[in-house]
């Protein structure tokens, strides 16, 4: 396995860092990381360990905002910036290695880009997990908080707040949630552009999961106290029969770092992924 770090430019010179895991072995497939809100890809060695493990190149850019790459920190203008975002790292990682099947694996903020990512644009990419996606929050603002924030939306869309994310609602590893916190890479600030483009974004994809034309396999904790397991399950109830729903009972809401169980998660996703790959 090769490890390597490098800088990646788009044609408006904004800057994207990413973190690349390459096998010993001919790659059987390419699987792209989008992350989550204020994390970065440094965070995901243990998922990109078993995807190289079994020939998979995995590819994990911070996104817009979030770790080294360039941005205000939590902050997005739009979802098709966002989605531009991801279609030029994925004509890059084809650029690189052509002719190889792309996978998104994707984390919370990820999980919804991910998903709205598969609903609009299918011929992209062979196929998507989604892991514990940011549809809806578990608890969201109160009904005067979001009023305020619609008002500053409107007035100052890149204003940024505390996220008010707590470590220990991550996982059950307080070790893991402790690192989270002391990690100078991941932020803890949203912007009110951010959370409604996330916010509309998730309703919308959970309205047209029916158009899905590609797989997805979702996958949430039950008790995961950040974004919304219900949700999910709403997602999966109006989907069709290119989702497959993987729920975990009484697990938190980073399923890849749930000590005890990681493995094993995370091992599903490989199989599924390898599935989808050698079906082709």
């Amino acid at each position: 396995m090769k490890y390597s770090e490098f800088d990646l430019n788009d044609s408006q010179n904004f800057r994207f860092f990413v973190r690349k895991w390459i096998p010993a072995i001919p790659p059987k497939g390419l699987v792209l990381l989008i992350h989550g809100h204020s994390d970065h890809g440094g965070r995901f060695k243990m998922v990109a360990e078993a995807f190289v493990k079994e020939g998979f190149i995995f590819i994990a850019p911070d996104l817009r905002g979030n770790g080294k790459t360039d941005g205000k920190r939590g902050h997005f203008d739009t979802l098709d910036q966002m989605m531009a975002d991801m279609k030029f790292l994925l004509e890059d990682c084809k650029k690189s290695y052509p002719g190889i099947p792309v996978v998104l694996y994707s984390q919370s903020m990820g999980g919804n880009l991910s998903i709205n990512y598969a609903l609009r644009f299918p011929d992209d990419i062979k196929c998507v997990v989604a892991s514990s996606p940011w549809l809806r929050l578990t608890k969201p603002p109160a009904a005067p908080v979001q009023w305020a924030a619609a008002l500053l939306h409107k007035l100052s869309p890149c204003f940024v707040i505390p996220n008010g994310l707590n470590g220990d609602d991550l996982c059950h590893d307080k070790e893991e949630a402790k690192a989270y916190i002391n990690d100078p890479l991941n932020h803890g600030k949203v912007s009110v552009s951010t959370f409604f483009n996330i916010k509309d974004s998730g309703e919308w994809a959970i309205k047209n999961a029916s158009s899905l034309k590609i797989p997805v396999l979702l996958m949430h904790g039950d008790a995961d106290p950040i974004t919304s397991y219900a949700a999910s399950q709403e997602l999966h109830k109006n989907s069709n029969s290119f989702l497959t729903f993987l729920s975990f009972k009484g697990l938190f809401h980073e399923l890849h770092n749930e000590p005890g169980e990681k493995e094993m998660i995370v091992g599903k996703a490989v199989e599924w992924v390898k599935g989808q790959v050698e079906a082709a």
